[in-house]
């Protein structure tokens, strides 16, 4: 039974992959395509000039910090959190809960 819904699921994901092929092929043949890469060429040129700007530069710099040290505290809270029993953790209107999850991983 099991096997059947995860077939079922690779199945539809595989519909889902080749959908996703087809969709980018239509794009790629429409008549505006090249116009939309070109401006899209642009922007990723204007896009590169604002991230050297010095005030942009140190504020990404900041940014990507703060969100190592999240990612630091939130494993740190999930080890007490494990090793204390406890599945949820609330403050101030807010939760930090346990739960399991699946993955499918090619053999």
């Amino acid at each position: 039974m099991l096997v059947d819904k995860l077939k079922e699921y690779l199945d539809q994901a595989e519909v889902v992959k080749t959908l996703n092929g087809d969709l980018r092929d239509l794009t790629q043949a429409a008549e505006e395509y090249p116009e939309i890469e070109k401006i899209n060429k642009e922007l990723k040129n204007l896009r590169s000039k604002l991230a050297q700007a010095t005030e942009v530069a140190a504020t990404k710099e900041k940014r990507d910090s703060a969100k190592e040290r999240l990612g630091l505290l939130k494993d740190i809270l999930l080890a007490e959190m494990t090793e204390a029993g406890e599945t949820e953790v609330s403050w101030e209107g807010k939760k930090a809960k346990l739960f399991s999850a699946m993955r499918l991983e090619k053999q």
